[in-house]
């Protein structure tokens, strides 16, 4: 069915670069994880990510050391230099399919670590986590 447009499914174990390429693609990921404790695994969808920039802030102050006394100190103003990192995606949004009184369209989840429904849920999706997604190896990629 997808074979024109560049596609195909694929099934395998969680692939981080695999979910950021999709996402970069606008092509949302299923996402099958469970619980340690948890008898059945669970399916939601992921379809949105979120991007973080870190700034550094370098301050260079001059000073001047061991100067025979009466020496005058030229004012030096101090420097500022700002380095930005390339920004990179940290956090994905979770499309639960739980109907909306479980969605929070405003929670924003780390690329790993805990996904939990909802604050208390009893069950922690971060065990076995599998993703099937379409393979977009015939489509121009973007960079992540």
């Amino acid at each position: 069915v997808f074979k024109p447009y560049g596609l195909s499914c694929e099934y395998k174990n969680y692939d981080e670069d695999i979910l950021k390429n999709n996402l970069l693609n606008k092509i949302p990921v299923i996402i099958e994880a469970r619980d340690k404790d948890a008898k059945y695994p669970e399916a939601f969808i992921v379809d949105r990510y979120r991007r973080s920039a870190y700034r550094t802030t370098n301050v260079y102050h001059y000073t001047y050391d061991n100067l025979p006394e009466g020496t005058m100190i030229p004012y030096v103003p101090d420097s500022i230099v700002y380095i930005y990192n390339t920004p990179y995606i940290d956090q994905i949004g979770i499309n639960w399919g739980r109907g909306t009184a479980y969605q929070e369209p405003s929670k924003w989840y780390p690329i790993t670590g805990d996904w939990r429904l909802y604050s208390g849920w009893p069950y922690n999706y971060n065990d076995n986590r599998k993703i099937i997604y379409f393979n977009t190896s015939g489509l121009n990629r973007r960079q992540h």
